[in-house]
């Protein structure tokens, strides 16, 4: 499955990730912005490669 992504720290993956997850999918969670960033969120962040998740 590819990677749940949560905007910030604050709501987790919430619903979009519970569902997966109650199903018996792998959840990988990508935080783009990191508690430390919240007010300042013009973090980078680098995405991993869509390979990894089988989109090619």
């Amino acid at each position: 499955m590819p990677p749940v992504v949560a905007h910030d720290h604050m709501p987790g993956v919430g619903h979009v990730g519970e569902r997966p997850a109650e199903r018996g999918c792998r959840l990988d969670e990508l935080l783009v912005v990191p508690a430390a960033r919240y007010t300042t969120p013009d973090a980078e962040v680098a995405f991993p490669p869509a390979a990894n998740y089988g989109l090619n």
